[in-house]
């Protein structure tokens, strides 16, 4: 090989190889900014259903706080809950944060499933009697079985709250 051959394979590699190495950089530089978008839209996403199941959580105390005015058990709104699991969302929260959730909300549905069975114990007695809603008696163990899953529900809530306040005001989650 003489010096005008190498040079024009060394012209010929110099022009495959600066392209190529452009194009890779290129390559590169887009997935690591589709990489970056994704983690924004995720954040946001987190955040979105953060704010959502928090709402909900202060509206279920809110409602479960005593009140004089009745002896009607209150049945606690499970839509925010439905919400992470439907969307595929669950999978943005860390695992202590999703398994928190998730006994949260088996604790809720225990919870109102009691409570039904005192609304309808409450509808039989009016119906099978004239006594009026504030004097009928609870089921004891059906009332019994609400106060204790109402414990367990506020625990829960209080238990979720500083897990999910964890997650950053922009939806990052903590190191």
């Amino acid at each position: 090989m003489n010096i005008q051959t190498t040079g024009a394979i060394w012209d010929l590699l110099i022009g495959i190889i600066g392209p190529l190495i452009g194009a890779l950089v290129g390559v590169y530089l887009g997935f690591q900014g589709d990489d970056r978008h994704r983690k924004e839209l995720e954040d946001k996403k987190r955040l979105f259903f953060k704010v959502l199941v928090l709402h909900e959580i202060d509206e279920s105390i809110e409602l479960l706080k005593p009140k004089e005015s009745t002896l009607i058990p209150i049945i606690i709104p499970v839509n925010a809950w439905h919400s992470p699991v439907n969307s595929g969302a669950m999978a943005l929260f860390t695992h202590d944060q999703s398994i928190q959730m998730s006994d949260t909300y088996s604790q809720i549905l225990l919870y109102n499933y009691i409570a039904e069975r005192v609304i309808e114990d409450i509808k039989t007695s009016i119906i099978c009697s004239t006594i009026t809603p504030e004097v009928v008696p609870l089921y004891p163990t059906f009332k019994d079985d609400l106060d204790k899953t109402k414990a367990k529900i506020l625990q829960e809530f209080d238990d979720l709250k500083g897990q999910l306040e964890t997650i950053g005001k922009h939806g990052e989650l903590p190191n």
